[in-house]
């Protein structure tokens, strides 16, 4: 049957080490009559195995007091020796030590099944640290594991723990302080060596409440990557050999965060330096507001209410950049052609009668037009000549339509041509109003 506890219970002064020679008393202050006397008893003298509880300290030799009163009993006897102890040699402990035992280059040897080292502290003092631990070497139970272990005997815990067989070089911790895994030689605080994909695995159990999910980072020579282990081991990141320097930046932006791809600096939410490619994808289930997606060879944006193809919407944007342009042209042509009018022969404007309603034409709509266009004008209460003439902008007349008392004319886009023109309202062949009118195909 296996023991369950320790084997060895090794019991250290903190006093000056002392031999059992006269030349050595001496050489350690001691005369030879102030050797102790060795005697076999089963007491334990307590100011020998346990610290003073007044304090921790170191003690020298004088600070060690021993009893003189040894009480004996019969039977088995444990071995007391009220001094330090030296073997100058080797030592055998357990029950299958023999007589010869071979050591090898062995100084301590721990001989029978499930062999143990206790540290058992004794400290009563308030304050003081008390708590014990086990070297243990093997499982005892049935069928246990082959293991080399650090036992917390106070918590009955093992928080560290070598199985037998684990490859060389398992675990490492150099003299800088760095930590290596499968190698003698870490280049960095954790080095880990393997011949396949090193991998350091973050698993979360459900111990105090949270659900169960687990990740990996690792690498290799194809890839770098983050692998979602619950949801069928897919691949969420990845970075590539060789890929180049601010391939992705995640910085710190003044309105939160921004992503730089090929840039260390992006100065916006996403500030991408190079060409952006967006590939089709299969219809979205749910579709929000400002969203971009690629499709049919376009472009679209989703407006909260419909997907609109973006190619339509820079073909009506550039149209209209360009009617801009020939408007503003146009403008300025309008004001050459204003000049040319002011400068011609033509009678000055009439004064109209003060309680008679002002003569004139108003703007025509719509204004520009490919189709027609409509003119409201007034001349009621005065001459029955009068008219509405348009010209071209060399101050050409085109068109002339009487017109009478108050009312509209419609004006097609097929009686003239595209292009600016001016039209004017003349009565009695003096200008009254003149106003533009352009119109588009």
């Amino acid at each position: 049957m296996k023991r369950k506890y320790c084997t060895l219970l090794l019991i250290v002064s903190l006093g000056v080490t002392t031999a059992y020679s006269q030349s050595e008393a001496l050489e350690n202050g001691r005369s030879a009559q102030e050797l102790p006397e060795k005697t076999s008893v089963n007491y334990v003298d307590s100011t020998l195995l346990t610290r003073q509880s007044t304090a921790k300290v170191q003690r020298s030799d004088s600070e060690v007091k021993r009893s003189s009163a040894m009480p004996v009993t019969t039977g088995p006897l444990d071995q007391v020796t009220n001094d330090n102890m030296i073997i100058k040699g080797s030592l055998a402990v357990g029950i299958d030590a023999v007589n010869g035992e071979d050591f090898g280059n062995n100084t301590i040897v721990l001989k029978e099944d499930n062999p143990r080292i206790k540290f058992d502290d004794t400290s009563a003092s308030e304050g003081f640290s008390d708590n014990d631990w086990v070297l243990l070497a093997n499982e005892s139970g049935q069928g246990g594991a082959n293991c080399f272990a650090i036992e917390d005997a106070t918590a009955l815990t093992q928080p560290f723990k070598v199985m037998g067989g684990a490859p060389q070089n398992a675990l490492f911790v150099s003299e800088t302080g760095r930590l290596g895994m499968g190698t003698a030689d870490p280049l960095k605080k954790i080095h880990t060596v393997n011949g396949d994909t090193p991998t350091l695995r973050l698993q979360q159990d459900n111990s105090i409440g949270w659900g169960e999910f687990t990740w990996d980072v690792a690498g290799n020579e194809a890839n770098f990557f983050i692998r979602d282990v619950v949801n069928s081991n897919q691949l969420p990141f990845r970075i590539f050999p060789a890929a180049p320097t601010n391939t992705l930046t995640l910085k710190k932006g003044t309105t939160g965060g921004s992503v730089g791809i090929g840039t260390n600096a992006p100065n916006c939410r996403l500030d991408v330096t190079g060409i952006i490619k967006v590939s089709d994808e299969a219809e979205l289930e749910t579709a929000q507001e400002g969203m971009i997606r690629y499709k049919e060879n376009h472009f679209w944006g989703y407006n909260g209410s419909e997907w609109l193809c973006l190619a339509d919407i820079t073909e009506n944007d550039e149209e209209i950049a360009a009617l801009n342009t020939q408007i503003d042209a146009l403008n300025a042509r309008i004001d050459e052609l204003v000049q040319i009018i002011n400068d011609m022969d033509v009678p000055t404007p009439i004064a109209q009668p003060v309680d008679q309603p002002q003569a004139g034409i108003e703007q025509n709509y719509p204004n520009p037009f490919d189709g027609s266009t409509r003119i409201k004008y007034n001349v009621s209460g005065y001459s029955e000549d009068a008219a509405i003439v348009i010209y071209d902008l060399s101050g050409k007349q085109l068109k002339k339509y009487k017109v009478f008392g108050s009312g509209v004319i419609t004006i097609s886009a097929g009686e003239l041509y595209e292009g600016l023109f001016i039209y004017s309202l003349l009565v009695d062949g003096q200008v009254i109003d003149s106003k533009r009118m352009t119109i588009s195909q």
